[in-house]
């Protein structure tokens, strides 16, 4: 679900997501992110004056979006 979160908000702004604005519960909302982030499916970059961090879907995370979306995954 964190990459349906990251790769809606990437496509209605057209910028990356700053951290503040994700769902992290806990310790398995930071591993799910260390492993999108190591799947190759979101970047991380640095932060702007509010947020410490920074993600965008990379073509292959918007690419599997989008199969679990036609999927039904997100629904």
């Amino acid at each position: 679900h964190l990459l349906g979160d990251i790769c809606r908000e990437y496509e209605s702004t057209g910028q990356p997501v700053p951290d503040h604005h994700l769902n992290l519960v806990g310790y398995l909302g930071e591993a799910s992110l260390k492993a999108l982030i190591s799947a190759g499916l979101v970047r991380q970059q640095p932060g702007n004056r509010r947020a410490l961090y920074c993600y965008e879907p990379t073509t292959e995370g918007l690419k599997q979006y989008e199969a679990l979306k036609a999927g039904g995954f997100y629904k």
